[in-house]
């Protein structure tokens, strides 16, 4: 039965969400005061969105190099 751990890969994923939501609250509103509203909420969202899918695509890289490794390790 699983364990409830609270370690550092925890949270760091917990910032990583806290961060990811404030840019997407607040960063139409910095961005829209050099744009208009609807171009600035369209940039905010782009943005976010690059950042999530970068993050995911280090972490799907790391997983990878990972398993790699745990394969050469099991014929060894």
């Amino acid at each position: 039965m699983g364990h409830f751990r609270l370690n550092l890969k925890v949270i760091q994923g917990y910032l990583l969400v806290v961060l990811l939501h404030g840019f997407w609250d607040g960063l139409p509103s910095i961005i829209s005061l050099f744009t208009p509203s609807y171009v600035a909420i369209l940039l905010a969202e782009i943005i976010v969105g690059f950042i999530g899918i970068y993050v995911l695509f280090k972490l799907w890289k790391e997983a990878k190099k990972q398993g790699n490794e745990n394969i050469m390790n099991s014929i060894h």
